[in-house]
């Protein structure tokens, strides 16, 4: 039993940590007016993130993710309607180590959530992948 508490004692502190990480993060994004208005915009709301990108509305859920057994990073789903369903249209991990990544396993980052440029990189990113998705896919392709 004593093992079991202690491995969520751990586990308790640690999440602690990513959300002081997080909240650093959203104000960091917060901070950051200039970027191109032609990418978007990316509200803070508290503790809560939101994004308008090419005309789309997202929301962006946030949980702690295990690896390896601990918790490693944070990861956000851009979520928007599509065909009346919720459609993930992106996901970024916010590592430990204040790096931004495409992956849980940090093999493909990005940026540094530190970055002067941090928004306008997530941004960008966004975009990018909904153009790449059905949201804008020709419903039958000739």
């Amino acid at each position: 039993m004593n093992d079991q508490m202690a491995k969520i004692e751990i586990a308790a502190a640690a999440i602690e940590k990513l959300n002081e990480l997080h909240s650093r993060f959203a104000q960091r994004l917060a901070s950051q007016t200039d970027v191109p208005r032609f990418l978007g915009s990316l509200k803070i709301d508290g503790a809560e993130i939101h994004a308008r990108c090419l005309g789309i509305e997202l929301r962006v859920i946030r949980r702690p993710i295990v690896r390896g057994g601990s918790f490693c990073a944070i990861e956000y789903s851009f979520y928007t309607r599509h065909k009346e369903a919720d459609f993930a249209v992106f996901r970024m991990y916010l590592q430990r180590n204040s790096v931004l990544s495409r992956d849980a396993a940090a093999k493909t980052t990005f940026c540094d959530s530190d970055n002067q440029y941090a928004a306008e990189s997530v941004l960008l990113a966004v975009a990018l992948a909904l153009m790449d998705s059905p949201l804008f896919a020709p419903e039958i392709d000739d």
